[in-house]
């Protein structure tokens, strides 16, 4: 008879795959309720479990407990019994963190949407009444929206822009979406010549003026209110950015590509990060998850790859040059294309 020892297991074990996949829900939910009992802000010094059950009214010993997890987490430390947020965590996880965001703590609504899920996937989403491009930011979440773009993505666009060969040579550029104006301004500061249009939603332009007085860079930055789709936005403009600010349909899209491109003169550069997502929409991860829930949420979005996004830019006179990937949360695209010359073959 057959040693059990001597038995070669039919299949590899795929268990320990699919309990991790499971426990994501159990380490999101600890990682929620900690933000919403404000706990790491509570734990810029360290304390007992004790003592922070009396802060959060909790009970000691199950707060030992979920202590101890938020520790395996690595999102607190540990030591002679007392708990700390670590200290290059703490402006990301405390409620007075310089980059903390509260899309951390999911809202009531998109809890309900991700709990409800088998249910919205059979009946179908509540449509929302505007694109996601007319949502608004207030003065708060776009300061911390500037800050984090600060921690290195906008001057690692900044520097792809101003190696172009067309960039010292550029007059006038616009960007659209810009909020905080941080793009345009640090493009300014490169160029001594070049004048900075942000145009962005009505409600928005006295935010950008705020910074664009703060970097003093008032004689050839300014802001501009208006309807990315709708509205005309003047002409003969050198270079156009969009930003990771423009989510809506398809259809939007294009008639905002066609706009872009009858502000640009030809030869006009314009310059995309947009989040990605492959051709055939099996990944990325985050970038799947994001789409989804905008679609469950009734969002009007669509994410688009980077071939929709090179096909949606041919169409509107558009011949895309270069490209490259941004390994961010949810991975992004930069996409650099030039608007055709119909006087040049």
């Amino acid at each position: 008879m057959e040693k059990l020892t001597d038995i070669k297991p039919p299949l590899e074990d795929k268990n320990p795959f699919l309990r991790d996949l499971a426990a994501n829900f159990k380490k999101g939910q600890v990682f929620q309720t900690a933000l919403e009992l404000d706990v790491f802000t509570k734990l810029k010094t360290p304390m007992t479990a004790e003592a922070i059950s009396r802060e959060t009214g909790t009970d000691p010993v199950l707060t030992g407990r979920f202590l101890d997890v938020l520790v395996a987490l690595c999102l607190l430390a540990k030591n002679d019994g007392a708990y700390v947020t670590p200290a290059d965590l703490y402006p990301f996880l405390a409620d007075d963190g310089l980059y903390y965001s509260k899309q951390l703590l999911l809202s009531k609504e998109e809890k309900r949407n991700w709990l409800n899920l088998k249910e919205i996937l059979i009946h179908g989403p509540q449509e929302k009444e505007k694109p996601d491009y007319q949502y608004f930011y207030d003065r708060k979440s776009m300061e911390l929206i500037a800050r984090s773009t600060l921690l290195g993505r906008l001057q690692k666009i900044l520097k792809i822009v101003i190696a172009l060969p067309e960039f010292q040579a550029a007059r006038r550029l616009i960007d659209f979406g810009g909020g905080h104006g941080l793009f345009g301004i640090g493009l300014a500061q490169e160029n001594p010549y070049l004048e900075v249009v942000i145009f962005d939603r009505p409600g928005m332009a006295e935010i950008s003026r705020e910074f664009i007085g703060k970097y003093g860079m008032e004689k050839r930055v300014r802001a501009v209110s208006g309807d990315y789709v709708k509205d005309k936005q003047g002409a003969e403009y050198d270079i156009a950015l969009e930003i990771l600010s423009f989510e809506s349909n398809l259809d939007d899209v294009k008639q905002f590509y066609q706009n872009v491109a009858g502000c640009l003169r030809p030869g006009g550069i314009f310059i995309i990060q947009a989040f990605a997502i492959k051709a055939d929409r099996t990944g990325p991860l985050n970038s799947l998850l994001h789409d989804l829930y905008k679609k469950i949420a009734g969002r009007n979005m669509y994410m688009m790859s980077s071939g929709e996004i090179r096909e949606a830019l041919e169409d509107a006179g558009f011949e895309a040059e270069y490209e490259t990937e941004f390994h961010d949360a949810i991975p992004t695209q930069l996409i650099i294309a030039r608007k055709k010359d119909p006087h040049k073959s």
